[in-house]
């Protein structure tokens, strides 16, 4: 199933994001580690309740980051951990049950 789910989500999308970056473009990456409410492991599509159910005890900030990325164009905002930006080194912000961390490669 990680197999599967590495070649039909994170591989295409590792590949958009690359081009888009040496296109001059802003990517922001990232995975996550939480799994949706009720739910006992990650899968595609488990960020959605984070995004658009509302906010709660112990979920990670990805609503806010969305929010922010809607209002200005890019995910960081006041009071939240950084997020960079893709440089061709594999930046991204994992969203973990103790919050959200930065991570290169």
């Amino acid at each position: 199933m990680r197999l599967a789910t590495d070649r039909m989500f994170r591989c295409p999308a590792e590949t958009t994001a690359r081009l888009r970056q040496r296109a001059g473009g802003k990517v922001w990456r990232y995975e996550l580690e939480v799994p949706a409410p009720r739910q006992t492991s990650v899968g595609h599509g488990s960020e959605l309740p984070y995004v658009f159910d509302r906010p709660g005890e112990g979920r990670p900030p990805l609503q806010a980051y969305w929010a922010a990325f809607a209002r200005t164009g890019e995910p960081n905002g006041p009071g939240l951990p950084p997020w960079p930006a893709e440089s061709g080194a594999g930046e991204r912000l994992v969203f973990a049950a103790a919050g959200p961390r930065a991570e290169r490669g």
